[in-house]
């Protein structure tokens, strides 16, 4: 039988889940087959979007959860006619098709069958939202700015505009251009300002100096739908090249705009604090056993401290009972941390075995645990359990990118 405190922990997370899942289903206007979004398609002449995952993918349950119950995000894909497919059953042909190889990953096709566009890998709700508003343009605003184009190429909000689809259809060389015309004309606009956010983030990935230049241009707009959002994609990028360093004279901008969310607030207010926790987190030796102690129940756990030891959006997976089998969970670091804030159990791990594998800036940790706990009705209760780790150096420190326990039979 699971220690109650997974037992709890387990309930809260796979609650959450539920809900989410039962949303989904009510209102995601899914399609029950490719067949099906095709004969749509050909009728609305919309989009299809295909929506590749696996049963294993963390991360596409943790998008599921946050975006696709998202009402903004429920109904920008009405828009289109979306399929799941899951790329290892009866999605196999199609993922070899179209060369998937990470997930989730989603591939927008025009109904004669043309790829419009391929994004892969988890993203925000906000980001989602915005990246696949930018796909779809109904041929009567086409219309609106291929006339106003053609009466003046120069007219910088058309362009600005046309601009945003272009890097939505990854025709990064065309938008450039377009977006040069509405810079010579010094132009202000909320399309300018999300167009060259967007344009900012993909670019930062291969060359992080040009990409930060678009997000600084962008935030210098002082466009209050993108400002937030270009903030964090700031940050990201920095971390993601390993120079989370450069984010701290950046963190203060953050918080002194009055256009930056109170989420982004949060987050960067935790990494600011979590700045001090450096000197602590120097190795992953020092990491692991950090988390071992988080883990155990003790009174005033600090939440900042227990989050500082994650990178951003770590999933974590853990076991879950039902009906005598263990399957799965998937959740979150905050989920986590909530579920740890109810432990009644006087939670007591102990590691037994350790092994640790560095290779450069990457680790692989395996730790076999002896998980103790007291129940209600005063008996003891020990299970053991297996935590594969990875861990990922960034700047100075490491932090855990992945958690994935479940229990030694």
């Amino acid at each position: 039988m699971k220690p109650l405190f997974f037992i709890t922990c387990a309930f809260i997370m796979a609650s959450a889940i539920s809900q989410a899942t039962a949303s989904i289903q009510e209102s995601f206007p899914w399609h029950k087959s490719i067949e099906e979004a095709q004969t749509a398609s050909n009728q609305s002449q919309k989009p299809i979007m295909l929506y590749f995952t696996t049963d294993w993918c963390g991360w596409c349950k943790i998008m599921e959860k946050e975006a696709f119950s998202e009402k903004q995000c429920i109904a920008q894909a009405s828009l289109y006619h979306p399929v799941k497919i899951d790329a290892e059953k009866e999605g196999a042909a199609l993922a070899k098709k179209y060369q998937i190889e990470a997930f989730p990953t989603f591939v927008f096709l025009k109904p004669n069958g043309e790829v419009i566009a391929t994004i892969a890998g988890y993203r925000k709700p906000d980001e989602w939202l915005e990246r696949i508003s930018q796909l779809f343009i109904s041929p009567s605003e086409l219309d609106r700015i291929t006339a106003i184009l053609k009466q003046n190429p120069n007219e910088p909000q058309a362009n600005a505009e046309l601009a945003l689809r272009l890097i939505g259809e990854g025709k990064i060389d065309e938008a450039k251009s377009k977006l040069a015309i509405s810079r010579a004309a010094q132009h202000k606009s909320p399309e300018f300002a999300r167009a060259l956010s967007n344009l900012g983030q993909i670019i930062a990935r291969s060359n992080l100096a040009e990409g930060i230049a678009l997000l600084e241009e962008s935030l210098a707009q002082n466009d209050q739908s993108s400002t937030s959002v270009t903030f964090e994609r700031i940050i990201m990028a920095n971390v993601y090249a390993n120079k989370g360093d450069d984010n701290i004279p950046i963190y203060p901008k953050v918080l002194a705009s009055e256009f930056t969310s109170p989420e982004l607030k949060e987050k960067v207010a935790r990494s600011i604090k979590s700045i001090e926790y450096t000197p602590q987190l120097a190795t992953p030796e020092q990491v692991i056993a950090a988390l071992i102690k988080q883990l155990q129940a003790i009174p005033n756990r600090d939440p900042y401290y227990f989050t500082a030891l994650f990178y951003p959006e770590t999933p974590i997976s853990m076991p879950l009972e039902r009906s005598n089998q263990t399957t799965l969970l998937y959740t979150s670091v905050p989920d986590l941390i909530r579920a740890l804030g109810i432990d009644d159990f006087a939670t007591k791990l102990e590691v037994k075995k350790q092994e640790v594998k560095i290779e450069r800036n990457i680790v692989a940790a395996r730790l076999e645990l002896s998980m103790t706990q007291t129940l209600k009705d005063g008996s003891i209760r020990t299970t053991p359990y297996v935590l594969n780790l990875h861990l990922l150096k960034n700047g100075p420190r490491w932090y855990i990118s992945s958690f994935h326990m479940e229990p030694i039979k």
